[in-house]
């Protein structure tokens, strides 16, 4: 059904007008205020009488307890603490994982879709410090926390914005579309204990117009912490790393037939070298 309405408004002339109206902020908002007004709270009880595994997880575990649709999605998960030796990257949030190589020219694909480097970051210093390794990204479904926390213990830089349109993440739109590059999106640099500077990508989508973060401006962050949320809607948060100073672990679990791989939050990415 979801790759259905996406086949209308990607393939369809009727449906990249309707795509045209969705992508833009004024809609977003209006989704947005509807998600977290009481008007919303039917939909929660809908979730409840479908997917009854959708609060097998969460810390509150009735409706009842939820103001709003928005306040159902964005719920904490209850999870058994992990053990993470020093020097490791996590995945910030759960969703499927897919490591995409950096060429040393700044440049990479996902899905089939060329990018570059500097088209994601707007930086071309920035750009040119990642050439040659790694991005780790996630990308978050309905079924997954959209609560995400830290990839790396470290110093973390100023929050950077860049706007842009919302399409969706699914594999559909971005093999036709450069959504990554596109997408409204935010970074910060975070300078971890081994000197290497690792960057963390929000990517918004569909929908989610906004992004809630805990704090904006330097500061430090550990493993445990909350970053932020993504309300209403699926996204993406992109981790890269440099092409030294980590090594990238092997992962197993659920595949779906891109080649995405289930992760949850707090899985070992990668290691200092």
């Amino acid at each position: 059904m979801q790759k259905a309405g996406l086949r209308f408004l990607y393939a369809t002339r009727f449906g990249r007008v309707v795509l045209w109206h969705m992508m833009g902020p004024g809609f977003s908002r209006r989704i947005g205020r509807w998600m977290d007004s009481r008007l919303s709270k039917p939909l929660v009880w809908w979730a409840y009488l479908t997917r009854r595994e959708a609060f097998r997880q969460a810390q509150y575990k009735r409706p009842k307890f939820y103001r709003s649709y928005n306040d159902f999605f964005t719920r904490p998960f209850v999870r058994e603490p992990v053990q993470i030796p020093p020097g490791g990257v996590i995945s910030p949030g759960d969703g499927w994982l897919t490591c995409v190589p950096l060429s040393a020219e700044g440049s990479f694909q996902i899905k089939g879709m060329p990018y570059t480097l500097e088209s994601l970051l707007g930086d071309a210093e920035l750009a040119a410090y990642y050439a040659g390794g790694t991005m780790c990204l996630v990308r978050l479904t309905t079924r997954d926390e959209h609560r995400f926390g830290y990839a790396v213990a470290g110093q973390v830089g100023c929050l950077v914005r860049l706007e842009g349109k919302l399409h969706s993440v699914m594999p559909y739109a971005t093999a036709l579309e450069p959504v990554y590059a596109e997408n409204r999106r935010s970074y910060t640099i975070t300078t971890a204990g081994n000197g290497a500077k690792v960057a963390q990508i929000e990517v918004g989508a569909l929908c989610i117009g906004r992004i809630d973060y805990t704090c904006e401006g330097p500061h430090t962050a550990d493993l445990e912490q909350e970053r932020g949320r993504f309300c209403y809607g699926g996204s993406s948060i992109a981790v890269l790393l440099p092409p030294q100073g980590y090594d990238i672990l092997p992962q197993e679990g659920d595949v779906t037939p891109d080649g995405e791989v289930h992760i949850i939050k707090g899985q070992m990415l990668a290691q200092e070298a």
